[in-house]
């Protein structure tokens, strides 16, 4: 009996062979041997296969103690052969090759911004960070970050108290039954009870270590389309997730902030550099390059689960669904198809968003259902 072979997923053989491996070889050793030939495909060879399975089999190593087993019956175990594995973490030079995930492993593979930023940040930053993030999900975009104090977790909880599709994902510098900060256990909760994801490199036992956090946002930043900094002085770690953003071909942006603000001098510095000025979640889809297709495309993706049943409406707001599809449909043009008055139309949508039953996004209304 094993962790792996008890996650909420079943563990592929390929992953429980890295998972394996991984107590004896290096990630870049490993990755050497069987993974860099094949990007970004993801496949392995005949003869790859073979050997990834044989090696494993001659390697003498317990994969995760006993003592873990009982608690962990939660996780799931995704390997860089497994379909699920997130598509724009192959990309990166440094690819994890296991993840250990909690929660809804759907959103790995869906439209993604990560916003980071200081630990000590002003309470400023952290509305800017919780408002954008709130906006994002609202729109059906995930917003992913660390789980640290500051920035990071008023971008989680601004991502929580969205009404949209968008949920968001926490990377954690530690292994998931190493809660780190303490002081965020029941943050994490909620982030996988609202459909959201936690997500880790690192096998259960595996402590929090300084070295580990600058590791795991090369993470963070390979999951997100883009990286948004929100205040960071000049040694801040958000730093290190903008330059691996950079390195891995991903947008930075960053926001401003009064020029004799320590934990802004960060972010001015990558704006001198070359990254996007943003001020809204608006700004961030721009700079992003993100259309109102791929918002749609990622309302449609988690409607199925977790857009209500409209059975219950009134004719009148079926009217203004019947108005309404999948892509984003302006105001006047739901009022002229409708033949509702502007005041009246206004009241009902918000009636409908409230419900669930639509998003507004920045080029109009989309259906969730």
């Amino acid at each position: 009996m094993s962790f792996l072979s008890n996650s909420r997923q079943q563990t592929s053989p390929e992953t429980l062979a890295l998972s394996k491996l991984l107590c004896s070889f290096s990630r870049k050793d490993l990755l050497r041997r069987f993974v860099l030939p094949i990007v970004p495909t993801g496949t392995l060879s005949f003869t790859q296969h073979a050997k990834l399975l044989d090696l494993a089999d001659a390697t003498n190593t317990k994969v995760v103690s006993d003592k873990i087993i009982a608690d962990a019956q939660d996780v799931s175990v995704v390997g860089f052969f497994d379909a699920q594995f997130p598509a724009l973490l192959r990309e990166i030079p440094d690819p994890p090759l296991v993840l250990y995930c909690r929660g809804n492993l759907q959103v790995l593979n869906q439209a993604s911004i990560s916003i980071v930023g200081a630990r000590r940040c002003t309470s400023q930053g952290k509305q800017y960070a919780h408002q954008a993030a709130e906006e994002l999900t609202r729109l059906g975009v995930h917003v992913v970050s660390g789980l640290a104090l500051g920035i990071d977790g008023a971008a989680h909880r601004g991502a929580l108290s969205g009404i949209g599709p968008g949920r968001t994902i926490a990377v954690l510098g530690a292994a998931l039954d190493c809660m780190y900060p303490s002081s965020h256990e029941r943050l994490a909760q909620a982030v996988v009870a609202q459909g959201g994801l936690l997500v880790s490199e690192y096998p259960p036992g595996t402590p929090p270590r300084a070295f580990r956090f600058p590791e795991r946002n090369r993470l963070i930043s390979g999951l997100g389309i883009a990286t948004v900094v929100v205040e960071a002085g000049q040694r801040s770690g958000s730093l290190i997730t903008a330059r691996l953003a950079a390195e891995q071909g991903r947008d930075v942006l960053a926001y401003p902030g009064p020029v004799d603000n320590m934990v802004s001098k960060g972010c001015h510095r990558l704006i001198q550099q070359g990254a996007a000025l943003v001020t809204c979640a608006q700004d961030i889809l721009a700079a992003a390059g993100i259309e109102a297709e791929l918002l749609s495309a990622a309302v449609n993706d988690l409607g199925a689960t977790h857009a209500p049943a409209a059975d219950g409406l009134s004719q009148p707001m079926r009217d203004i669904m019947a108005c309404l599809s999948s892509y984003a449909v302006g105001f006047d043009e739901i009022a002229a198809n409708c033949g509702v008055g502007g005041g009246e139309l206004a009241q009902r949508l918000v009636q409908l968003e409230l419900e669930g039953f639509v998003v507004q996004g920045p080029l109009g209304y989309i259906r969730t259902s």
